[in-house]
């Protein structure tokens, strides 16, 4: 973690990415596929925090690529390109720590 200490005596914290980690990194579905990203954030003294509450959203990129997520981070491929779902854990000091995970989205393989 970080702290800038001003000469007034207050600190401003920020906490580096490492702080929160996201599993799977990166996630790599076909259209209509679902995966579950399991997060989690470790508080000041190192530890995890238990039962730890996360939002969750999503941005598209290039190519257009779509999915969807929900509360519980059920991330379900909607559209093929690529697709960022974007995971906040909203500190109770006030801070934010965030997680970006990229989603590859391509149509299921053709069977003959």
């Amino acid at each position: 973690m970080l702290s800038l200490v001003f000469l007034l005596g207050f600190t401003i914290q920020t906490f580096a990415q490492s702080d929160i980690t996201v599993m799977p990194e990166k996630l790599s579905l076909d259209v209509g596929e679902s995966a579950t990203l399991k997060a989690n954030v470790k508080g000041d003294d190192g530890n995890e925090i238990e039962d730890a509450q996360f939002l969750f959203f999503t941005r598209r990129r290039k190519g257009g690529g779509a999915v969807e997520v929900d509360s519980t981070g059920l991330v379900t491929a909607k559209l093929p390109g690529e697709a960022i779902v974007i995971v906040i854990y909203p500190h109770p000091d006030g801070k934010y720590l965030r997680a970006n995970i990229p989603v590859s989205i391509a149509y299921p393989a053709l069977s003959r």
